[in-house]
């Protein structure tokens, strides 16, 4: 479900254009590539993953 902010939202926090890479050279994966998001204020949001996906190499 994609909630989009109304531009008048206060919100918690605020992610633009987010890029994450993992590995170097043939092994690169971009794991986020230009990701916005925003978390509005006074609602619970979870963010998952499969197990060990937030953990550095």
């Amino acid at each position: 479900m994609t909630t989009a902010l109304r531009p008048t939202a206060t919100a918690a926090a605020r992610v633009a254009d987010a890029v994450r890479t993992y590995g170097v050279g043939d092994t690169e994966v971009r794991a986020l590539d230009g990701v916005s998001v925003g978390f509005p204020a006074g609602r619970f949001t979870a963010v998952m993953g499969p197990s060990g996906s937030a953990s550095p190499p």
